[in-house]
């Protein structure tokens, strides 16, 4: 499928190996972190001849996570705001040079 049997196996030490990552989220935050959680297999990735990339969340899916998620209607916007910084934060980490290989 493309990755090859060290590749794989590189990853599943890596991810078996490593304690989870605790940190404090601030309590104004929690929500829109609750909704990054609820969007995590709505991401966009293009394929090209060069492989695939990952774009950023799906846009689409977000209202509808909102409203099943019954986040109030006044703070959509401001949840909305904090999905984009989350979402640029992954993006810039995943493409960042000090994480390629």
């Amino acid at each position: 499928m493309g990755v090859s049997q060290k590749d794989a196996e590189a990853w599943v030490a890596a991810a078996s190996s490593s304690a989870p990552t605790v940190f404090e989220v601030w309590a104004e935050n929690w929500r829109t972190v609750e909704v990054f959680q609820a969007l995590d297999t709505q991401w966009r990735i293009a394929a090209g001849p060069m492989g695939s990339r990952v774009q950023g969340i799906d846009y689409a899916a977000i209202p509808p996570t909102l409203a099943l998620m019954d986040v109030r209607k006044r703070d959509r916007k401001s949840v909305f705001n904090g999905l984009r910084i989350m979402e640029r934060s992954v993006l810039d980490t995943w493409y960042s040079p000090e994480t390629k290989q």
